[in-house]
């Protein structure tokens, strides 16, 4: 994630930090639907993330079960979530989910390793561009 370009940027004004971040994430769009669809996310946050899944497209302002899998565990928690957009995208789709329920310790578990990946991925940015001034 390029944080300085959405630093930069006077319309993305968000409150917290959105963390490009690949989750598995596993989603049913009712519960009189049997069978959970599978996606992986493009980005995380405190109050919501983006997934993309070729299962069947979500319609926006629906309520969705979903599960997000806890990063380095075989563990999926779940959440309920709003969609609040979708986009088409070839045989794919796009969802923007509002968070409205997620166990609280997931969900600080999860944003801790985003961060921290964001942190690495930051560091070793600033170390190539340290080499390459030498």
């Amino acid at each position: 994630m390029d944080m300085q370009k959405e630093f930069d940027n006077p319309i993305e004004r968000r409150k917290f930090m959105r963390f490009d971040i690949p989750l598995n994430v596993e989603f049913k769009q009712s519960e009189a639907t049997p069978y959970y669809c599978s996606g992986t996310t493009i980005n995380f946050s405190r109050h919501g993330f983006c997934f993309e899944s070729d299962g069947p497209p979500l319609q926006k302002a629906s309520n969705v079960e979903l599960r997000v899998q806890v990063p380095g565990k075989e563990v999926f928690v779940p959440v309920i979530g709003n969609i609040v957009w979708t986009q088409a995208l070839n045989n794919r789709f796009l969802a923007g989910v509002q968070i409205r329920d997620m166990n609280r310790e997931a969900k600080s578990d999860i944003l801790e390793y985003c961060y921290d990946t964001w942190l690495d991925t930051v560091r070793k940015r600033q170390m190539s561009s340290d080499v390459a001034h030498h």
